[in-house]
């Protein structure tokens, strides 16, 4: 099954922002297998990870899950060795992480490739047929929020759910310590090679030998090279403060919903005909539509909102699963009341230099910066956007038809996050995926339809002031526009009142 897997690649930002980035990349030199005779340590974003699961082992904030169909005549136990073969191959399956003997670093240890085994099958012959589907979204979801304990166990499961002898679901569980979005793709196309008979060519490298090699001296010059701009961008940065139906918590929850919208191919069609015509990409159109309708929110004129990046930039890791994404911050800030456009050119300009300066981890930028320790939120961002290139929905998993298995989303990482995919057929897919701590459901729907609206007004008119774009629909306006409803007169005093009541119930 073959898919395009960068979390954000959105034709990379389009084709302005490949071009930004394809001159610039020189860095550190290439990537080397590492000396595995001592202590191997985690890369940046890595340790991150192995410090959020310490902080909360319980929780299914950061698994990541996949569930596929397939349908046809299944070979469970050739499938059983497949994932062992996937195992063997990408070391990165088979490694756990804790504290070192002697010391407070954590380093992973690579354990030995598994002997082929069966995966293990829960079968749902005895449900009945038409409560199946139901059933295994159920396990999906609970095999989805069972923690892993990163020191004794590998970070990924795959288990099988029999509907029927013609169909399957296959339930990849991976913590995101050893996995992000690019990752999955290839999960799947390696697996179904080992499960065709066929294997891959060989890795140039493994995840610890990046890690090694993230950690080095060179590394670390290109890093410092790239701080400076951070420093200076990301200065006295203040919370994106959204009004919420309930005061923030002093510990951030990550329980979390998701509303989804869509905004028509005419729609975003002609947002991206506003970005080619200020020589801009349809994710900076819709990231300075985003911070706009945040700023009527807030009434800030300084919103940073976060996005993520593949971090795929060497070519010895376009291959490999494991964490290489990163976390950039988009700030932009404006005066008076700027006209859309012109607050998209400023966009453009803080999205290009967070790309020529994504080569800093982002748990290295937090490390450096510093910022307010706040356990009720995320660091640098709370608000987040990502754009993602369609995807099919159906594929070939070595002459099986496979299909994705949709289970609800239970996690929200920040505040909010706007999520946009780009359908076949134009048709901009839309998901607010929003803490359920901070928000009720009605209140992400109508913050959903809102940015709707704003990205309707923008297409029709990207030259409107900011304050003139339109976000209400037809009952929110008639409520602001009725005036105040009727009251009674006050005629009596409250102790006129008072005497009132006490002569009518003496007792």
């Amino acid at each position: 099954m073959t898919s395009s897997g960068d979390i954000n690649s959105a034709q990379a930002r389009e084709e302005l922002i490949r071009a930004r980035l394809a001159g610039r990349r020189g860095g550190a030199a290439r990537i080397s297998p590492a000396d595995r005779s001592g202590p191997l340590p985690l890369t940046y974003g890595q340790q991150q990870m192995w410090f959020l699961n310490r902080l909360e082992t319980g929780s299914p904030e950061y698994l990541v899950p996949m569930a596929l169909r397939l349908t046809g005549p299944l070979d469970a136990g050739r499938l059983g060795a497949a994932w062992a073969a996937l195992v063997d191959r990408h070391e990165i399956l088979r490694t756990r992480y804790a504290l070192a003997l002697m010391g407070d670093t954590p380093v992973q240890t690579v354990d030995a490739s598994p002997a082929p085994a069966p995966l293990p099958v829960t079968d749902l012959a005895a449900v009945p047929a038409d409560q199946r589907e139901a059933r295994a979204v159920e396990l999906v979801e609970r095999a989805a929020a069972t923690p892993f304990d990163l020191a004794e166990e590998w970070p990924a499961r795959a288990s099988l759910i029999r509907l029927n002898a013609e169909e399957h679901v296959l339930v990849v569980v991976m913590h995101h310590i050893a996995c992000d979005a690019w990752s999955m793709p290839l999960l799947t196309c390696d697996l179904a090679a080992f499960y065709a008979g066929t294997t891959p060519a060989p890795l140039p490298v493994q995840y610890a030998d990046y890690a090694a090699w993230e950690r080095g001296p060179e590394v670390a010059a290109v890093h410092e090279r790239h701080l400076g701009y951070w420093r200076d961008e990301l200065t006295d940065l203040t919370p994106v403060d959204l009004p919420t139906d309930r005061p923030r918590a002093p510990v951030r929850d990550w329980h979390g919903d998701v509303v989804d919208f869509q905004v028509p191919a005419a729609v975003a069609e002609r947002l991206a005909e506003v970005g080619r015509s200020n020589d801009a990409t349809l994710f900076m159109v819709l990231m300075t539509a985003f911070q706009a309708l945040l700023s009527r929110y807030t009434g800030q004129s300084d919103v940073p909102v976060g996005t993520m990046v593949a971090g795929r930039t060497r070519p010895e890791l376009q291959d490999l699963i494991g964490y290489g994404v990163n976390s950039l911050v988009v700030r932009t800030r404006w005066e008076d009341d700027p006209a859309f456009t012109e607050m998209l050119s400023r966009t453009r300009t803080a999205v290009l230099g967070a790309f020529d300066h994504q080569d800093v981890p982002f748990a290295r930028l937090v490390e450096e910066l510093q910022p307010e320790r706040d356990m009720s939120r995320t660091p640098l961002f709370q608000v987040a956007l990502t754009l993602q290139d369609a995807r099919s929905e159906t594929g070939d998993f070595a002459g099986l038809r496979a299909t994705p298995l949709v289970a609800g989303s239970r996690v929200s990482r920040f505040d909010l996050t706007a999520l946009f995919s780009r359908a076949a057929d134009g048709t901009l897919n839309g998901h607010l995926e929003y803490a359920t701590a901070l928000f009720d459901r009605p209140t992400a729907e109508r913050i959903a339809g809102h940015l709707s609206r704003l990205l309707t007004h923008v297409a029709a008119a990207p030259e409107a002031r900011i304050s003139a774009l339109e976000i209400l629909d037809a009952a929110e306006r008639e409520l602001l526009t009725a005036g105040a409803a009727a009251v009674s007169v006050v005629d009596r005093r409250v102790h006129e009142l008072f005497g009132e009541r006490v002569a009518a119930t003496p007792d």
